[in-house]
């Protein structure tokens, strides 16, 4: 109930909230420092200031932003220390009405969507802080819960549920050595996704005792191996190699090369399987990998210098394609049109006495199919080196 818990609290809240993201799950699109781009512009317009980029949002702003619009709108000055935390952090998280609910309720008041006098006078006299802290973040994980996007954000929402309980708790406790959250960005929810998602009844009874379940620590199973897999390899990053859901070097490395790309914090470990979530928004928003100018400009020549097998087996398919096929497709037009001035002698037997001619055109065609072939192939190798799906030469 200061300044020094707005403080407190608003570290603790970037540290989930994270960078820059540009998530098409997230319907309020760009987003800096959790603040999206409509309330950015919203603010710098009640400044009469123009609007910009929200990536180029200051320091003082984002502490004007949250403080006045998620602070003081929650009263978060009013309420009991660590419990301001928690409302604070889910009024970020899913909006100022949506957290006033969640606290409205394990109060046991009357839910208005806004924090008022009643709310206050209640939470003041709470003699168990604990377990208001502890039933707010039960209603607000069993809500995130329910959203059409927990599959793709469900372990970073539930980390930072777990986590914000534990330091809310800590709070509380007036505890001198807080566990501060660590894990960059894992829990952003893409808040406006939660937003005007109420859960106007109680938090289902299942679901009350799940976010003590959630382990920070736990690593990604195969199947979201599987899917960084595939985004990686849709960003061009192809030495990720296979789509198998193991996590290996191949996988770990190609994450690193993508969070140097994207300007990210180095967060992958090779002995760990493990991805923070604002790695996996870029992963679907970010641009993809970039290739070399070497790598661009890419030839079937160049690949045959380099040793590429399918390039010199193709140069040579055609060559022999040419070898045959040009003097059986002259002998073959000589043939036939030598045969076309005797159209009226005796049929020849199809199978017994097949013109030279016609022997001839087979072959050409043939020769063709394998130079066709061999180009096919000559091509996608090219392709494969100038997208990067091929170490290639570069």
């Amino acid at each position: 109930m200061a300044r020094e818990n707005f403080e407190a609290a608003l570290a603790a809240v970037l540290v989930h909230e994270g960078g820059y993201s540009n998530h098409p799950d997230d319907p309020g699109g760009p987003t800096m420092k959790g603040i999206i781009k409509r309330v950015y512009d919203d603010y710098r317009r009640s400044k009469g200031l123009p609007i910009r980029d929200v990536r180029k949002i200051t320091k003082a702003e984002i502490e004007d932003i949250y403080k006045t619009r998620y602070w003081d709108l929650s009263r978060c000055d009013d309420l009991p220390t660590g419990l301001d935390y928690v409302v604070f952090d889910g009024a970020v998280n899913s909006g100022v009405g949506q957290a006033a609910k969640w606290l409205q309720r394990a109060l046991g008041v009357e839910v208005t969507a806004k924090v008022n006098a009643s709310t206050i006078k209640a939470a003041q006299q709470v003699s168990d802080v604990d377990a208001v802290v502890t039933d707010v973040q039960n209603r607000r994980f069993a809500m995130l819960k329910g959203l059409r996007t927990w599959p793709v954000f469900g372990k970073g929402w539930g980390r930072r549920v777990t986590e914000v309980r534990r330091l809310g708790l800590a709070l509380a406790a007036g505890s001198q050595n807080l566990p501060m959250p660590k894990d960059t960005a894992s829990g952003k929810a893409y808040a406006e996704a939660a937003k005007g998602h109420d859960t106007d009844g109680e938090a289902p009874v299942a679901d009350t005792a799940a976010p003590a379940e959630i382990n920070p620590d736990d690593g990604l199973n195969e199947d979201e191996v599987r899917e960084i897999q595939k985004l990686l390899r849709a960003k061009k990053y192809f030495g990720v190699g296979r789509v198998d859901g193991k996590w290996g070097a191949n996988t770990a490395g190609a994450l690193r090369k993508f969070q140097e790309a994207a300007g990210l914090p180095i967060t992958v470990a090779s002995d760990r399987a493990w991805v923070d979530a604002a790695t996996i928004a870029a992963l679907v928003t970010g641009p993809d990998a970039a290739v070399s100018e070497s790598r661009a400009t890419t030839t079937a020549a160049t690949l045959r210098q380099h040793g590429d097998q399918v390039a010199k087996a193709s140069w040579w398919t055609k060559a022999w394609a040419w070898v045959m096929g040009a003097p059986a497709a002259a002998v073959g037009v000589m043939g036939q049109a030598s045969d076309a001035t005797d159209k009226l002698g005796p049929v020849k037997s199809f199978l017994g006495d097949v013109p030279g001619w016609a022997w001839a055109l087979a072959v050409a065609g043939v020769a063709v199919a394998l130079y066709l072939t061999a180009q096919r192939a000559e091509r996608a190798a090219v392709d494969a080196v100038r997208s990067g799906r091929d170490a290639g030469p570069a």
